[in-house]
């Protein structure tokens, strides 16, 4: 199929990830900031041991005080990216995800329309929320560095894990959001994962975990189940409720 999609420029993809992790990151920030003081402190020592050692002395010392300045800058440099805490990293990692998605999302030729990012009343937000021929799918992005498994209705990464009745959930919360405008209409949950995931696809109690690569073509062998009369109108029952959601944030 010809890929090309509308893109929402109204919010991107993972900004409500990002905004999170950024103020996860200023607030550990400020809780440690005698911490930062004192690793540009050692940094500066370090610093300046390593040009006295260039100019009045050189071979080993030399070379293990810029090995120790560059690995307390790296550190520094990793820790001042992470706001000082590994724990605000999954926030950065989603949002990461979410923008990928967004990308891949924009190969979609026009029947398909993509608004990402919407907030919920409850607490949270949907991902993406695509439309098109086949119907509505809740996207949700998910970006793991280490093996990700679907099996016993759920999805796993390490430490980190996800009930299938937690993507059920949302899914049916959209639903319920969109009647008053377009009816009942089923929404499908579907997990897009960046990263390792060796199963490739794997459906469970009405939830589809797709690897990155293998979403488009999924969702070409789709049947159609809309008109263009019915996409427009729940794309813009869509658009709707995400600007209804901005609105409450706002107030």
């Amino acid at each position: 199929m010809r890929l090309f999609a509308r893109h929402d420029s109204s919010k991107e993809a993972g900004e409500s990830a990002l905004a999170i992790f950024r103020a996860k990151r200023r607030q550990t920030l400020r809780e440690n900031w005698k911490d930062w003081v004192q690793i540009v402190l050692v940094i500066l020592v370090l610093t300046s041991i390593s040009v006295t050692e260039v100019v009045f002395m050189g071979g080993f010392y030399q070379i293990l005080t810029g090995f120790l300045l560059g690995a307390v800058a790296f550190l520094a440099l990793f820790g001042w990216v992470a706001g000082g805490d590994v724990h605000n990293l999954p926030w950065l990692w989603g949002s990461i995800g979410e923008q990928q998605t967004e990308e891949l999302l924009e190969k979609l030729d026009d029947s398909w329309e993509c608004i990402h990012d919407i907030s919920r009343r409850s607490g949270g937000n949907w991902d993406h929320v695509l439309v098109g021929p086949a119907g509505i799918f809740l996207l949700d992005s998910k970006r793991y560095a280490s093996m990700s498994v679907a099996a016993d209705d759920g999805l796993r990464s390490g430490r980190l894990g996800y009930h299938g009745s937690y993507f059920r959930s949302a899914a049916i919360s959209l639903k319920y959001a969109l009647e008053p405008q377009v009816g009942k209409r089923w929404v499908n949950a579907v997990i897009v994962i960046w990263g390792d995931f060796p199963q490739k696809s794997y459906a469970e109690k009405d939830v589809m975990y797709l690897q990155s690569d293998e979403l488009l073509g999924w969702l070409s062998e789709q049947p159609g189940r809309l008109s263009e009369r019915e996409r427009k109108a729940i794309a813009e029952a869509v658009r709707e409720l995400k600007e209804a959601s901005r609105s409450s944030t706002a107030r």
